[in-house]
C-alpha cells in the first residue's frame, strides 16, 4: 500500500509531515545523549527532552492519516497507529530484558532506540519528500 498524495489541506498533516523528520532527529540525538550519559542527572535530562520530542508524533500521528491515505486504504494504517502505543509497554520489557541480558549493559537498549528512531527519521523524511512531489504536480 503506497502513500498517496495529500488529498486535503489538513493543517495537522502538513505540520506533522513537516516537523516529523526534525523531531525524530532530535529524539535520536537526545537518545544518543542518554546512551552516553555519565551520571543520573544527564540520563534524566536527556530522557525528558527526548520524550518531549517524541510525544507530538505519537499524539498527532493518527490525525494525519486521513490526509495521507485514500478512504479505502485507511483501515490498516489507522489500526497500526492505534496498536502502536500498546506495543511499547508490552514488547519493550521483553526486548529490553533480552538486550540487557545478552549485552550486559543497560546502555545497549538506548542504542536499540537510537537505531529504530534513526530509521523512522529517514522514513519520515521520505514521506515528506513524497508529499512535496505530489503537491508539485
Amino acid at each position: 500500500m503506497a502513500i498517496g498524495c495529500v488529498h486535503s489541506c489538513d493543517c495537522i498533516a502538513v505540520l506533522l509531515t513537516d516537523s516529523a523528520p526534525r523531531t525524530l532527529t532530535a529524539f535520536t540525538a537526545f537518545s544518543v545523549g542518554t546512551a552516553t550519559a555519565r551520571n543520573m542527572g544527564t540520563v534524566l535530562a536527556t530522557r525528558f527532552i527526548s520524550g518531549f520530542f517524541s510525544a507530538g508524533i505519537q499524539a498527532l500521528g493518527p490525525a494525519s492519516l486521513p490526509a495521507l491515505f485514500e478512504r479505502h486504504q485507511i483501515a490498516v494504517p489507522f489500526t497500526v497507529s492505534a496498536i502502536a502505543p500498546f506495543l511499547g509497554p508490552s514488547i519493550g520489557p521483553l526486548v529490553g530484558g533480552y538486550v540487557t541480558q545478552y549485552t550486559g549493559s543497560w546502555r545497549a537498549i538506548n542504542w536499540v532506540a537510537v537505531g529504530f528512531a534513526g530509521v523512522m527519521a529517514l522514513l519520515s523524511l521520505l514521506v515528506r519528500l513524497s508529499i512535496q512531489q505530489c503537491s508539485e504536480r
